[in-house]
C-alpha cells in the first residue's frame, strides 16, 4: 500500500519489509507475521514525526538489541 504512493522507499538503504523478522520486534506490529510499513509506521497518527510509532531514536533499538 505504502508503495502504491512512494514508490521510490524501496532503495536499498531502506529497511526490509515482507521478511519474517529474525528478533522480536518487541510491541511493533507485524503484518501476516512479516515486518511490513505498518511495523514502524503509523498511518492513523504522527506522534512522533513521520508518523513513528515511536520516538525515533528508540524505533531501531526496540527490536536491534546492542
Amino acid at each position: 500500500l505504502c508503495l502504491d504512493c512512494h514508490p521510490g522507499r524501496k532503495a536499498p538503504a531502506e529497511h526490509v519489509i515482507d521478511v519474517i523478522p529474525s528478533m522480536s520486534t518487541g510491541t511493533l506490529p507485524l503484518t501476516g507475521g512479516k515486518l511490513a510499513c505498518t511495523t514502524c509506521h503509523d498511518p492513523h497518527a504522527n506522534r512522533y514525526g513521520k508518523m513513528l510509532r515511536v520516538p525515533a531514536n528508540k524505533l531501531c533499538v526496540a527490536c536491534h538489541k546492542k
